[in-house]
């Protein structure tokens, strides 16, 4: 099934779930469509294992979400729909923020209000 996928959806797949698209030749396309199956099947394993997930991860720290293996993140990251991208010790970093958020229900803070001027004040 997945060789009748054309060039134009192996990569949105591919960039989808975080994975860098080169040229698609012959040679790398057999590469992506490997990949393309093992994401397929890792996702079967994510949704049976994102409520263990959540329950490990509630009462974390945003560091020490940081640290969680990049599968559990993938499902962290699957579950909240925060766009995937490679994950390493920076980007795991700033998701963990994302993640913290939205794991306790804290909005961002909204900084608009400071391009704006801001009146002087008399003292």
């Amino acid at each position: 099934m997945n060789e009748d996928l054309t060039d134009a959806q192996i990569r949105s797949i591919c960039e989808n779930n975080g994975i860098k698209v080169g040229p698609l030749t012959p040679s790398t396309r057999k590469i992506y469509l490997k990949k393309i199956v093992k994401i397929q099947s890792t996702d079967v394993q994510k949704s049976d294992n994102i409520e263990t997930v959540l329950e490990k991860v509630n009462e974390m720290s945003k560091d020490e979400l940081g640290k969680i293996s990049n599968i559990e993140f993938t499902n962290l990251m699957d579950h909240f729909e925060i766009k995937k991208m490679p994950l390493n010790e920076a980007s795991k970093k700033i998701l963990a923020s994302k993640i913290y958020l939205k794991l306790h229900n804290i909005e961002n803070m909204d900084w608009e209000y400071a391009d704006e001027a801001l009146p002087e004040l008399d003292w």
